[in-house]
């Protein structure tokens, strides 16, 4: 599969800054595989919004790395050249966007090799209108990867997400600039006329939520963890909208146990997408932990640190099966179909157990009889509209 693994990314360059590059193109070439498999599906897109200049500098270390676009870019040749996509005439096609005039002609001096590959130079929301008329209802996922939030306001975010092609995408949300605002504000929400460029700043926050139901969450009292579980649920509400059945969010951390430095949002239509970004994620986070654990214990023995991370996750799985029986607990019919359970502990446990963890875990409670499937016979696999029930009292 073309793209980093993460094995690999995470021994040369800081994970925070490249879990999103990896998960995405690993995360690409199986859902071009996937979406440009219809005989309708002739062309499909990719839109890059921030593509910066296609290349990137670790600048602890002055590694240098292929971006978003060049790996893209990478996949939609190999995509391009398959024998049964040319003969059914199907193309994937890339679109990137680069404010910066230098930056962009970098990129462009690095993609010029790629006809399928088209480089628009200027702001994201100057181009999303002509973009979103080139591609029409063929099939795109976005890349949504700015510094800040000042330049994925709601309005042209929602040209995107809210137009009648379906849509998957990728977001990098950032909150240090909320957190510095809510410093900005007087007790009543409004900027505090005493601060500098408190208005802009309040005014720039405005735009990405579509809403100012953001400054009454910064002055709740909650907690810092607590105000962002809030905003990115505003943030769904608001921005994203009903029709992506799928959302979730994954903090990225520059260790296993660290603060988030941002949160990568993906945000899709259909399970099999959530299922596909979720497991890429568990990956990430296995090796998250292993690599924090031996850079923590330079001294440990070979092999440790991957069998803390074993035990960790049969501990996540114990508690989503002890969430799993919670949950049917609550049914008044006392039992759930496998898939709705599934998607229903989802967002606790996204990105941190795969989805043959969930099968496991069930299927472990259902050998204990603490709860009951429909199926008999050896062992046969969990399907999402087997009903599972707790045993009768």
């Amino acid at each position: 599969m073309p793209g980093d693994s993460a094995k690999g990314f995470f021994g040369r360059v800081r994970p925070w800054q490249w879990i999103k590059h990896s998960v995405f193109t690993q995360y690409l070439w199986i859902w071009a595989m996937k979406v440009g498999s219809p005989p309708q599906a002739k062309t499909i897109w990719v839109i890059d919004a921030f593509a910066g200049a296609g290349e990137f500098t670790d600048t602890e270390t002055g590694e240098t790395a292929a971006g978003s676009p060049l790996q893209a870019a990478l996949i939609a040749k190999k995509y391009n050249e398959l024998p049964k996509k040319v003969a059914a005439g199907k193309e994937l096609r890339l679109i990137c966007i680069e404010r910066d005039p230098d930056h962009c002609a970098a990129l462009k001096e690095r993609l010029k090799g790629f006809d399928f590959v088209e480089v628009l130079e200027g702001e994201f929301g100057e181009h999303a209108d002509a973009i979103v008329a080139k591609i029409g209802t063929d099939r795109a996922l976005v890349l949504l990867d700015p510094i800040g939030l000042k330049s994925i306001d709601a309005v042209t975010c929602k040209k995107l997400l809210h137009r009648n092609g379906k849509t998957d995408a990728f977001v990098n949300v950032q909150f240090a600039v909320v957190h510095r605002t809510r410093g900005q504000m007087l007790p009543d929400g409004e900027p505090d006329p005493d601060v500098q460029g408190s208005a802009a700043n309040v005014r720039n926050i405005d735009a990405f939520f579509g809403t100012e139901a953001w400054r009454k969450i910064a002055l709740s009292g909650m907690s810092l963890r607590e105000q962002e579980a809030a905003w990115l649920q505003l943030y769904y509400d608001e921005v994203v909208g009903w029709r992506y059945s799928c959302k979730h969010h994954y903090p990225v951390k520059r260790t296993f146990d660290g603060k988030p430095k941002y949160y990568l949002v993906h945000i899709a239509d259909h399970p099999d997408a959530d299922w596909l970004i979720n497991n890429l994620l568990a990956s990430v986070e296995s090796r998250l932990f292993v690599v924090s654990r031996e850079r923590e214990n330079p001294g440990s023995l070979t092999g440790f640190a991957d069998e803390e991370d074993r035990v960790r996750v049969e501990d996540l799985k114990r508690a989503l099966g002890k969430a799993a029986i919670e949950l049917i607990g609550t049914q008044p019919s006392r039992a759930m179909q496998f898939g709705q359970l599934c998607l229903a502990l989802r967002p606790e446990f996204f990105g941190k157990l795969k989805e043959t963890d969930y099968s496991k875990a069930i299927k472990a409670l259902i050998e204990k009889e603490q709860l009951v499937r429909e199926k008999k016979g050896l062992h046969p696999a969990l399907k999402p509209d087997e009903v599972i029930s707790l045993p009768p009292v």
